[in-house]
């Protein structure tokens, strides 16, 4: 949480609540007996409650920080992005109707991953299996705007990205 120093004894009380609270999601998730209406509400409870807890731990000083870091975190996404097409470019020599083939196609896929994170009619289960599902149709449409070529050199960094990947997890984990 760059910038802003938490105690020992916070960041264990804060490791202490977020450990609660993902094993209470994921036995909440394991719940085949409960409807989607009795889902919801229990899940927004338990949101509820982990807030309530993280806040009681932090001072003003530190609320305060992390809301200024959440109006940031738009726009250092969009800067991310825009590094990643702008790094691609160089990279696979892509013209300027490819790159802006590429904005337009990326641009409509975060549209849809918005739409079904907001998507209240599905269990997280589903959710899951759609988001893989447009994350395969994503990689499709990339593909289908690179040449031979290029489709050969992204294959190659893709494959050297997923070796480091594996070897540096900690690295990428986000």
């Amino acid at each position: 949480m760059g910038g802003m120093r938490y105690s020992r004894e916070q960041l264990a009380k804060l490791k202490e609540i977020g450990d609660q609270y993902r094993q209470q999601v994921l036995s909440l998730e394991k719940s085949d007996n409960i409807t989607l209406k009795e889902y919801k509400t229990r899940l927004a409870g338990l949101q509820k409650e982990h807030r309530e807890k993280m806040q009681g731990i932090l001072t003003e000083e530190q609320k305060k920080h992390l809301e200024e870091q959440r109006k940031t975190a738009s726009i250092n996404e969009k800067v991310h992005q825009a590094g990643q097409l702008e790094r691609m470019k160089l990279t696979l020599n892509l013209t300027d109707d490819q790159v802006s083939r590429i904005k337009n196609n990326e641009a409509a896929g975060r549209d849809k991953m918005k739409s079904l994170r907001e998507n209240g009619a599905l269990l997280p289960g589903e959710k899951r299996e759609q988001m893989k599902l447009m994350a395969d149709e994503q990689s499709k449409n990339l593909r289908s705007v690179l040449n031979t070529e290029q489709q050969a050199k992204w294959d190659s960094l893709h494959k050297r990205m997923g070796m480091m990947r594996d070897r540096f997890p900690m690295q990428n984990a986000r």
